[in-house]
């Protein structure tokens, strides 16, 4: 296992929409390595990159969440909360050090975010529908 930790899990599959945030990548499954795409992205294939230990960060909040994680919830926070947009910015021209340091503005949002983190038994990997 490398250093990982293999998982077992069920799913509940809901549909929804949802903007993606920026960069997400999309990965067609009509290509020449479908198969093989599905087979590591679908969350119950034995063979799949959560089955072997690869998303441990929708197990656990911050502070062990990826940074990319925490960016593009921090990202959504300030498009959807102008009160927290108008408090970040403001700390971020007040203090130069808070603005300089990127582990500080993610945990600062972090903390903003209320209560619960979206990524929290949720497997980042979207199926699209058609």
């Amino acid at each position: 296992t490398e250093g990982r930790v293999p998982l077992a899990a069920t799913f509940v599959h809901e549909p929804s929409q949802q903007l993606m945030p920026v960069g997400s990548v999309r990965v067609p499954a009509d290509q020449p390595n479908g198969l093989l795409a599905a087979a590591l992205l679908e969350p119950e294939s034995q063979d799949s990159f959560l089955a072997w230990g690869f998303f441990p960060e929708m197990l656990t909040p911050a502070p062990s969440t990826d940074d990319f994680i925490l960016a593009a919830l921090g990202e959504r926070l300030l498009a959807t909360e102008p009160t927290v947009k108008a408090a970040f910015e403001t700390k971020l021209r007040a203090e130069p050090a808070f603005a300089a340091n990127p582990d500080a503005r993610l945990a600062w949002l972090y903390a903003h975010a209320g209560p619960g983190h979206p990524y929290v038994l949720r497997y980042p990997i979207t199926r699209e529908l058609n």
